[in-house]
C-alpha cells in the first residue's frame, strides 16, 4: 500500500488511483505533506499528485501524469514536455454494476491474432505495434457479433479504462456501453479500481460515464510528454 500524507488523506479518491498505479510495480519517488510522486520504470512513466515540485525525474521520463496546472505548464515553458493532454478523471465507486442483456453480441478476449485490427481502429497517443500487444496480453476485451469482431475495450498501462472502440456501424445501438460494463464488472470481481480517464473535449463519453454514475474528480489531469 502506498503510504498517506495529509494531501492524500484528503482525497481518498486521489488516493485510490494513485495507489492503484503504486500497486503496479511503481516505485514512491518522493513524498511530502502536499506532494507525491510515484514513477513506473517499465514504462517510464510518472504519476505526480499535489503541489509542484522541481524533481529531476520529471526532467527525463518519457511521460509524466499530474493534476498540478502549475506543473504542467512549468514543464512545457521550460520545454521539458512539448505535449500536453487534459483530461478528466472518473472512478465507479459502486460494488455491482448491472449489464444490459444483448442477445445478438457476446464478449472475448482478444489474442495476439487481433493486433491488426486494433492497430488499424485505435487512433489516440499510444497506437504502436509493441504498447498495444503489451495491452492485448494483459487483457483487452473484444465484441463479437454474427462471428465479427466489432469493437474492443482494454487496460492502459497506468491502470485507467480505455481504448473503447465499437465499428462506425454498429454505433447507437447500446454496445459500448455493454461493453464497458462488462469490463467494469471483471473489475469489481477481481477487486480492482474501475477508473478511466477522459478527453476534456470529449462530450459524448462524458456523457456516457455520467449514464455509469462514475464520480468525477474536481481537478483536471494532464499527460505530458514528448512529440505526440
Amino acid at each position: 500500500m502506498l503510504p498517506k500524507n495529509t494531501y492524500l488523506n484528503k482525497h481518498p479518491l486521489e488516493y485510490a488511483i494513485l495507489n492503484d498505479f503504486y500497486n503496479r510495480n511503481s516505485d514512491l519517488i518522493y513524498q511530502d505533506d502536499t506532494t507525491t510522486l510515484v514513477y513506473n520504470k517499465q514504462y517510464d512513466l510518472a504519476f505526480h499528485i499535489g503541489k509542484p515540485i522541481d524533481h529531476p525525474l520529471l526532467k527525463t521520463c518519457r511521460l509524466i501524469q499530474t493534476n498540478c496546472k502549475e506543473l504542467n505548464d512549468t514543464l512545457l515553458q521550460a520545454n521539458t514536455c512539448t505535449s500536453t493532454f487534459p483530461v478528466y478523471t472518473a472512478i465507479y465507486t459502486k460494488e455491482h454494476i448491472d449489464i444490459p442483456p444483448l442477445n445478438d453480441v457476446t464478449t472475448r478476449p482478444l489474442t495476439p491474432n487481433d493486433l491488426p485490427y486494433v492497430l488499424a481502429n485505435y487512433d489516440n497517443p499510444g497506437n504502436d505495434e509493441k504498447h498495444l500487444l503489451e495491452r492485448i496480453e494483459e487483457g483487452m476485451l473484444g465484441l463479437v457479433k454474427d462471428n465479427t469482431l466489432i469493437g474492443f475495450i482494454g487496460i492502459h498501462e497506468e491502470g485507467t479504462m480505455g481504448f473503447l472502440y465499437i465499428d462506425e456501424t454498429q454505433r447507437h445501438k447500446g454496445y459500448a456501453y455493454f461493453l464497458e460494463a462488462t469490463l467494469i464488472q471483471s473489475l469489481l470481481n477481481e477487486k480492482k479500481l474501475a477508473y478511466c480517464q477522459i478527453a476534456t473535449t470529449n462530450k459524448a463519453s462524458i456523457a456516457l460515464h455520467q449514464k455509469f454514475a462514475f464520480t468525477f474528480l474536481n481537478d483536471t489531469y494532464y499527460w505530458l510528454g514528448k512529440g505526440w
